[in-house]
């Protein structure tokens, strides 16, 4: 994880904002922070099959595994509701034994949480991967005479409110996703001569990996470069973004 302390001090240390112009840590840094934030993680995900080192930085600490119970619905498919902090699919599943959908013992008493495969003996459970269809296929898929979804070929499809899961009755999904990232908090009191105190209890962390740090510090020198109108600030930091 990323503190936003530690980062910006290496932001004012790269960029000399105490010559070239201060930029306020709580406010106009901050906001900058979460919106890279934002950005990168949106970046990172279009490229996530292609890259390993991608998938890395996205998958530890934004890939959640959790065990959702599936709501009746209407006509030949139930719901998934998305979970609160839901950003992008990865994948989802359940477990079978001799075609009967059970849970193992490791998910019995874990709802909404994540899940473990401890207690599961493979020579006894197998999964059955959901698989993911664009919306507009959905009614043709359930109509279909021969394609149509089972418990050995189930699928899903997302709607406004959440995912269609069909066939009918499957009580729950161990439904993998990428999770929202946390905006960071610069929580600090004033000392003498208006020194900045960092309060580290009362913070929030970017919940990035350090290894991202060179690429929070390149995106914060292009708005600061815009910031203070220095052309040859934002020129050096556009370099440095390109070469990583």
């Amino acid at each position: 994880m990323i503190d936003v302390y530690d980062l910006w001090l290496d932001f004012c240390s790269e960029y000399n904002t105490h010559q070239r112009g201060h930029v306020r840590p709580q406010s106009t840094f901050l906001r900058w922070v979460n919106t890279i934030s934002k950005e990168l993680f949106e970046e990172k995900f279009s490229n996530w099959p292609k890259n390993q080192t991608l998938s890395d930085n996205l998958a530890r600490p934004f890939l959640r595994s959790r065990v959702i119970r599936v709501e009746n619905g209407k006509g030949f498919n139930d719901i998934i509701p998305y979970p609160g902090d839901y950003a992008h699919f990865s994948s989802a599943r359940f477990f079978l034994s001799k075609n009967v959908i059970v849970e193992p013992p490791s998910l019995a008493d874990t709802v909404d949480g994540f899940y473990t495969l401890e207690d599961v003996e493979e020579t006894v459970y197998t999964e059955s991967v959901v698989t993911l269809v664009d919306n507009n296929r959905w009614s043709s898929l359930l109509e279909h005479k021969f394609k149509k979804p089972t418990v050995n070929n189930p699928a899903i499809s997302q709607y406004d409110s959440g995912f269609k899961i069909a066939p009918k009755r499957i009580p729950y999904i161990i439904f993998d996703y990428l999770k929202i990232p946390v905006d960071a908090t610069f929580a600090y009191t004033l000392g003498p001569g208006d020194q900045i105190i960092y309060d580290r209890d009362k913070s929030k962390k970017l919940e990035w990996n350090s290894l991202t740090k060179v690429e929070f510090l390149s995106r914060l020198g292009l708005k600061y470069g815009k910031f203070i109108g220095g052309q040859m600030v934002y020129e050096m930091s556009n370099a440095e973004k390109k070469s990583i």
